[in-house]
């Protein structure tokens, strides 16, 4: 209470009546699967653009989160969370030796944003920032270069980094606000930096970057120029790149550095030895390494069959040891090519893959053997601290999901039903579930293994053009079903049934879906997406997973998710107030003021608020038990609208001049 205590005019301000309820989003969605690089701590991402800069484009024509993606923001979706699959065990790339001036003390670790052997392919270079401090470069490469180049110096070099991130005038002053870890660490897409131990700081090492003359010396040293630094060690670390006339392309690293000659020795002897024709520069780009995908078997193939690899000697003798996983030829005849392990043979050492090799490996092909990705690889569990865990675990922490998808669920056992599990514990999600690939109308009955009004499950897959092949391909429609309920919130309202929508971005269906097949399907729960004559492919079904009538529609399981985790969000103020008669009329007021603007809104049955809706919140709703025990409880009652499923018009003869 205010004190009064001198005479005065006292203005005191107090609140009285309903505090406005704000409605959630509901059309924020989590994407759950492999990416081509990237953060394994979900991320959110606004557009296309911006998941090709953080997770990479399409890699593989088995890998379907890239397609589904772009699939949901092609049909209207604006805002996901990408959480990047990994193996348990994959490893991320570091290099430990990025120098910020001369002397072991003041270098940095460079690590890779996320786990895989797509860091490996990450190279990185310290030079004197244009003002001040020092400048970092990071270059990433999809496809590696045969040797690593500087970009910077040689532009003629192939193939181009894919994604090159620039970071000037770096401080290692933790007080600057251009401090490393304000400005590096957390935007990059790539990697972060963290300070080695007994690291004391210091300015960059102005000598990265000296171009010059080299010199002849012996096999494996280089006279640099005259401006070249004069003291001892100053390019230890770095490496010495030979950009023009003899010995040019030539890189090696500097072992030893006497400033009063100006002799840098190398690691390793030249191939071609420089002389004074030769250009040289001396700069800090340094390749991450160590990261890696958890290995089954890596070696050289065998001639086989069409459909069949020998593995190299050292294979497992076990029989079906490698079923299920993936086999991908890096280098020799085939490269490139991916396929799965569906038989092996432990005496012949004879894997059998899911299809025909479209070019036989042979002797000289290089393959790689990874373990299938599996239901604890998505899940993850609690094991990583709060704001770093992955995977599923990782949406858990994310109040704003509102979707939930996994396009590669289908392959995994048990991740159906684990997707349905986490929205039905959370009950602010929903689940979106597609088929497996060559699905059939009689082997589909989703509510046999996953009956739940927190999912919903469609079919068939759609074809879609591939941008960087050309080429069409199949992929699970999940990803353009989820823009679809983002478009239909947005333009209408979560109350709408997110069906009878164009699908942006489908070319053809898989199948196509005839009316006596969704006859069968749609009782099931299937929610089939058909292509019309005119109109273009459209999702033509809006039922969950449940078999109970009340929560048969989409929209009616949006509608309540929606209105609950409004009036939670928006009722908070309630908690540890009085518990009394005047907070019990403030806060039906308060519902009563949200449900009668969602009501408006069309979301509601009934030709007045009265129809459409209850609040009670009073005696009849809460004993005095309830009230020694801190309980408040008030009962809503709301009518949602359904959807015109099965729009009927009968016709009959009518005789002219007749009265009916």
């Amino acid at each position: 209470m205010p004190e009064y205590l001198s005479p005065g005019v006292y203005v005191e301000e107090f609140e009285i009546g309903a505090k406005p309820i704000e409605g959630v989003s509901t059309s924020t969605a989590g994407f759950l699967g492999e990416t081509e690089r990237g953060p394994t701590v979900p991320r959110l991402v606004t557009s296309w653009l911006e998941y090709q800069r953080v997770f990479g484009s399409y890699l593989g024509s088995d890998k379907y989160l890239p397609y589904t993606v772009q699939g949901f923001f092609d049909n209207g979706g604006k805002r996901c969370y990408v959480g990047r699959v990994v193996k348990a065990g994959d490893a991320a790339a570091t290099a430990a030796t990025v120098k910020l001036a001369a002397g072991a003390a003041n270098a940095l670790t460079v690590t890779a944003i996320g786990e895989g052997a797509w860091g490996n392919r990450v190279a990185v270079k310290v030079s004197p920032g244009s003002l001040s401090g020092f400048r970092l470069s990071v270059y990433y490469w999809k496809s590696a270069p045969t040797a690593l180049f500087d970009p910077d110096y040689d532009q003629k070099a192939n193939p181009r980094p894919t994604a090159v991130e620039i970071y000037d005038n770096l401080s290692v002053d933790e007080a600057s606000p251009d401090y490393y870890d304000k400005r590096v660490n957390a935007v990059s897409s790539l990697v972060r930096l963290d300070r080695q131990a007994g690291d004391t700081g210091g300015a960059p090492d102005a000598k990265a970057g000296h171009i010059g003359t080299a010199q002849a010396g012996a096999a494996s040293t280089i006279t640099l120029a005259s401006t070249a630094s004069a003291t001892d060690d100053a390019y230890n670390g770095m490496q010495v790149w030979i950009a023009d006339k003899t010995g040019k392309g030539q890189v090696r690293t500097i072992s030893d550095y006497v400033g009063s000659t100006r002799v840098a020795t190398v690691g390793s002897a030249w191939t071609t030895q420089p002389d004074s024709t030769s250009v040289c520069y001396v700069s800090s780009v340094a390749s991450l390494a160590g990261g890696g995908d958890v290995l089954a078997q890596q070696g050289t193939a065998q001639a086989g069959a069409a459909s069949t690899i020998t593995l190299a000697a050292g294979a497992s003798a076990v029989n079906n040891a490698y079923n299920g996983m993936a086999v991908e030829i890096l280098s020799g005849t085939g490269l490139g090519q991916k396929r799965t392990i569906s038989g092996y043979v432990g005496s012949t050492r004879v894997a059998t893959v899911s299809a025909a090799w479209t070019t036989q490996p042979d002797a000289t092909s290089v393959y790689r053997i990874t373990p299938a990705l599996i239901l604890s690889d998505y899940e993850r569990g609690d094991t990583d601290s709060p704001g770093n865990r992955k995977g599923l675990t990782g949406f858990k922490e994310i109040d704003d999901i509102s979707l939930v998808y996994a396009p590669n669920a289908h392959g995994v056992a048990g991740l159906p039903g684990s997707l349905i599990t986490h929205c039905e514990n959370l009950k602010d999600r929903f689940a979106i579930i597609d088929a497996a690939q060559g699905s059939t109308v009689s082997n589909l009955s989703p509510r046999d293994t996953n009956e739940s009004k927190y999912g919903a499950f469609y079919y068939p897959w759609l074809k879609v053009i591939d941008p960087e092949a050309g080429v069409q391909r199949l992929v699970p429609p999940g990803g353009h079903v989820a823009g679809i309920y983002a478009r239909s919130d947005t333009e209408r309202g979560v109350h709408k049934a997110p069906a009878n929508e164009k699908v942006n971005g489908a070319v053809d269906l898989e199948f196509p879906i005839t009316k006596g097949e969704q006859d069968v399907l749609n009782p099931r729960g299937v929610n089939v997406i058909r292509a019309f004559p005119g109109r273009g492919i459209r999702v033509w079904g809006a039922r969950t997973l449940s078999s109970d009538p009340l929560w048969k529609y989409v929209n009616v399981r949006r509608l309540f998710i929606f209105l609950e985790e409004s009036i939670d969000e928006g009722t908070q103020w309630v908690v540890f107030e009085p518990n009394d008669i005047p907070l019990w009329a403030r806060v039906r007021q308060t519902i009563v003021q949200f449900l009668t603007g969602v009501w408006r809104t069309g979301a509601l049955a009934g030709a007045t608020p009265e129809e459409a809706f209850f609040v009670k919140c009073d005696r009849t709703t809460m004993t005095q038990d309830d009230i020694d025990n801190g309980r408040l409880i008030c009962v809503i009652g709301v009518a949602p609208v359904k959807p015109a499923e099965f729009v009927i018009f009968r016709i009959a003869q009518w005789t002219a001049g007749a009265k009916g």
